[in-house]
């Protein structure tokens, strides 16, 4: 017949098992952490052409806004094949092209009046507006120069996330907060008692 001492050690035992499992199940995050990125390309255009075009990219740490990542297929190129940085600009295609395709779009438009000397006009301006979040590093796939064109090509692998509409940021918002919740309790379960 068991005592109560021994019956208490043997239920001790089982619990310090099963939190051990439960926290190398869910254990510390991995200390390497991927370059994740807000990213923006905007179109800016005037009188229905387009003047200019821009890539924004900001790193962030923590972007609720975002839907879940999806790894997407996509072809860069740049002119310069050349060019020391051509591959990197190649990839900001890229990014570009994912934006343009699957990111949030928004627009500005506003009409601003024009002195010249021929009298007053009018003008147009648009700014298009795609975005999204991307994680770093990219897998590049394949790399060629094409010499007679000068351009450099790459196919490569992007994970990203769209920006979510607007309506759904305050319950992104909540469910961001109770994975950072959790993410800490068990951080501070693992520091605790895995010593």
């Amino acid at each position: 017949m068991l005592n109560g001492t021994r019956i208490y050690r043997i239920y001790r035992r089982m619990g310090w098992i099963g939190l051990s499992i439960v926290l190398f199940t869910f254990g510390r995050e991995n200390a390497y952490c991927d370059d994740i990125y807000f990213a923006r390309y905007q179109i800016q255009s005037e009188n229905g052409m387009i003047v200019k075009s821009v890539l924004e990219m900001i790193p962030v740490s923590e972007e609720f806004r975002m839907e879940g990542f999806q790894r997407v297929r996509v072809r860069g190129m740049a002119r310069g094949s050349h060019e020391i940085d051509a591959e990197s600009a190649a990839i900001h295609d890229a990014v570009s092209k994912i934006l343009v395709g699957s990111g949030l779009k928004s627009i500005n438009s506003r009409r601003h009046m024009v002195h010249s000397g021929a009298g007053i006009g009018s003008g147009d301006v648009a700014i298009l507006n795609f975005e999204g979040v991307v994680r770093f590093p990219v897998l590049v796939q394949s790399r060629k120069a094409v010499m007679e064109n000068d351009l450099y090509i790459v196919d490569a692998e992007i994970d990203f996330a769209p920006i979510a509409f607007p309506t759904r940021w305050s319950a992104l918002y909540i469910d961001h907060l109770l994975k950072k919740t959790a993410q800490e309790i068990r951080m501070f379960l693992h520091s605790a008692f895995l010593r």
